[in-house]
């Protein structure tokens, strides 16, 4: 039989963070946006990420909401 070794430390932070973006996420699930809404922050969206000196890190399950 092997033994599982693990490569990575979850640390109480990293699970705290987690726990944040999950309730914020549940919260987005939840919540009734309009589709008008959700369209024009898509778009300021593209705005700011164009218009950034520093380039936009894309963040899993985001594009679901734009």
């Amino acid at each position: 039989m092997t033994t599982f070794n693990p490569k990575f430390t979850i640390t109480n932070h990293m699970t705290a963070t987690i726990t944040q973006i999950e309730r914020a996420r549940g919260f987005l699930e939840a919540a009734r946006l309009s589709d008008e809404w959700v369209r024009d922050m898509g778009n300021k969206a593209l705005i700011k990420e164009a218009t950034s000196a520093k380039p936009a890190r894309k963040i899993e399950g985001i594009s679901e909401y734009l």
